[in-house]
């Protein structure tokens, strides 16, 4: 009897890839590839995607997850947990290359006029999402937001809606200098995350 590959849960096919079949490393990479490159399109900002292109770093990301799997610094126990792992190594990835396109960029950035780089901000933030994008920085907030308290949720969905610290503190019946501190948590998680 045949067993059907495409049913395989994530955590089967990376047991089969650490156990050196060849087929599951092809089956993970055609199941996670696109998910991946649309994250890192998502994450790395557009005027750096002129530099990097995020199937670049996708590729990258596949190395690193191959190399690691083979070397035994990876381990997968439960479902989802490959698709952290996957996310983790592309936002690391992405991070690394951003922070080494910006510090390049300083002294080309340094002769730029002001004007310049405020038509720049405008061409970003008019940019829409595509599907696939949105969907991959829909499953990135929700592994990041399993790392916070139901309170900090809460106060970190009534700030993305823009809602001020003293409406916040008023509806949860809470102070606003706790407000303030639990938002500098969130901030401090976040960036752990994704650094």
């Amino acid at each position: 009897m045949v067993e059907d590959s495409e049913i395989w849960p994530s955590e089967e096919l990376f047991k089969r890839f650490q156990n050196g079949q060849e087929e599951a490393a092809e089956i993970l990479f055609t199941r996670y590839m696109l998910r991946i490159t649309a994250l890192a399109r998502v994450k790395l900002a557009v005027h750096l995607q002129q530099q990097t292109d995020p199937e670049d770093i996708s590729m990258s990301v596949w190395k690193s997850f191959f190399a690691g799997t083979q070397a035994g610094r990876f381990s997968i126990s439960r479902s989802g947990d490959l698709w952290k792992l996957l996310v983790g190594i592309t936002l690391r990835k992405v991070y690394r290359e951003s922070r080494r396109q910006l510090s390049d960029m300083r002294n080309i950035n340094q002769e730029r006029t002001i004007d310049s780089s405020s038509n720049m901000q405008k061409s970003l933030s008019s940019r829409e999402p595509s599907a696939e994008e949105s969907l991959a920085l829909i499953d990135t907030m929700e592994i990041v937001c399993k790392q916070f308290s139901p309170i900090q949720q809460k106060i970190f969905e009534q700030r993305l809606q823009g809602i001020q610290i003293a409406i916040i503190a008023d509806s949860l019946q809470k102070s606003e200098r706790t407000i303030r501190r639990q938002l500098e948590t969130i901030k401090r998680l976040l960036t752990n995350y994704l650094d």
